[in-house]
């Protein structure tokens, strides 16, 4: 296991479709032997494809390169084609940070989850709720602190060595494990809460609120509305946040990546391509595209103020139309007229100059509920 030194580490020839050789990556001195790093095994039957994906579980990795553009994978969530793809590209360009504030030592995360499991397990078997004091994790560790403290002033009692020193151990042991037991019981249920729990009363700005009518249908046919009950939906605006931030860090340096489309009259149908001079860019463009398409969707307000454009079925579509139609990003560039077995088709086509900065508006818009 090499020493953590992320700039002066040498990162050996990996197979990440081996899992040896992937966890001989994770211990060539870029990472830290973290409790929240670990692989992910990702698994596609076509084009066949199995990889071992490095992965924090705070999403902490310092990125450089062509990896600030990566999705990097995040545990519990779809995998990018492009991610599993190219892992041996940008796997070498992550690292631990040098001072990292989600470090987790392994020994000790292997300790608590053993303790949790225990504590979650007499638990049930009395039924006792285990939110009190002692399940904080704070007044956990503190005291953990002090009951060896204790032993070991035991200990130093009974072969009458260092005793003093064990003494001062327990005091500054005990002292922090009473105050934090104090401001932890001190603090109220209330003050915990997420304000996500609470109705959010600019459902345009966050939340949207959607109501559900209970009936009751009567002997004689008639029905009898008895309540309605009021669910919260999480529109989750950190998510619009994370994709703006992917459209961003884009290389699409000296020569932005461009939209373009073809639109037919008599048929009314779009066609969308991307241009670039590097493949990469603009495969991870698309993605990045018919991720935010998905996200997109998902909004109510969009789905209501413009039905014609989320009827769109290709999410990657989807998005690029909304730029040119609801950020009003865009230019049409050249009229079309066509003729084939005597059929005329007119049309006209477009493009869209700098699509990683319309995107970032289009963004912006969403954040703002459109």
């Amino acid at each position: 296991m090499a020493k953590f030194d992320p700039k002066h580490a040498v990162v050996p020839p990996t197979n990440f479709g081996d899992k040896n050789s992937a966890e001989q990556f994770l211990g060539c001195g870029k990472f830290r032997q973290c409790a929240n790093l670990a692989l992910i095994f990702g698994r596609q039957d076509s084009p066949s494809v199995s990889v071992y994906l490095p992965i924090c579980k705070e999403s902490r990795f310092e990125r450089a390169g062509v990896a600030q553009g990566i999705p990097i994978p995040i545990v519990n969530t779809p995998v990018s084609p492009v991610t599993y793809m190219t892992v041996a590209t940008w796997a070498p360009l992550v690292s631990c940070p040098e001072k990292c504030r989600g470090y987790r030592s392994r020994r000790w995360a292997k300790i608590l989850a053993w303790l949790r499991s225990k504590r979650t397990q007499k638990a049930t078997q009395t039924e006792a709720p285990t939110s009190g004091v002692f399940s904080n994790g704070w007044v956990q560790t503190f005291g953990g602190a002090f009951v060896l403290a204790c032993v070991g002033l035991i200990i130093a009692v009974v072969i009458q060595k260092d005793v003093g020193a064990t003494e001062i151990a327990v005091v500054t042991t005990g002292i922090p494990t009473l105050f934090t037991i104090l401001i932890v019981s001190s603090r109220r249920p209330g003050d915990t809460e997420s304000s996500r729990d609470k109705l959010n009363k600019f459902p345009e700005r966050g939340d949207h609120l959607e109501s559900t009518a209970m009936t009751r249908t009567n002997p004689d046919g008639s029905v009898t509305h008895e309540s309605t009950v009021a669910r919260q939906i999480d529109r989750r605006p950190q998510l619009w946040e994370v994709v703006a931030n992917k459209f961003k860090s884009l290389v699409d340096k000296p020569v932005p990546i461009r939209g373009e489309w073809i639109y037919t009259f008599e048929t009314k149908h779009y066609q969308w391509s991307v241009r670039h001079s590097s493949d990469t860019a603009v495969k991870l463009c698309i993605e990045i595209c018919k991720e935010a398409g998905r996200l997109q969707l998902a909004e109510p307000s969009f789905r209501k103020k413009f039905p014609d454009i989320a009827a769109i079925t290709d999410d990657g579509d989807r998005w690029l139309l909304a730029i040119y139609k609801v950020a009003k990003i865009g230019k049409v560039t050249a009229k079309l007229n066509s003729s084939s077995y005597g059929v005329v088709t007119t049309g006209e086509g477009g493009e869209i100059n700098d699509l990683p900065g319309a995107s970032q508006v289009l963004c912006q818009m969403a954040l703002n509920g459109f």
